[in-house]
């Protein structure tokens, strides 16, 4: 299949295959946090220390802190396809 749409992503494609494929990787990142730290998700931990962000020489601060904070979200759905101009 040809075309700007051609390329298939999760499940090659198939909504039940990628749906599968996801629980399925979800499922595997949980079984092994479980093994390494224990059933209780509340207690499991990370070290952060390699996530620390780093400044070239010189600067005030060598590093930071990395913080995951929430992004804005958008959907966004197209009715159909419009050519290039």
């Amino acid at each position: 299949m040809e075309g700007a749409f051609h390329t298939k992503f999760c499940g090659r494609g198939d909504l039940t295959a990628c749906r599968s494929d996801l629980w399925a990787a979800l499922d595997a990142a949980g079984a092994a946090l479980e093994t390494t730290q224990g059933a209780d998700p509340t207690a499991w931990r990370a070290d952060a220390t390699h996530e620390r962000i780093r400044f070239a020489p010189g600067l005030l601060a060598d590093s930071m802190r990395w913080r995951n904070r929430s992004t804005f979200q958008q959907v966004v759905s197209f009715t159909a396809h419009r050519a290039p101009r």
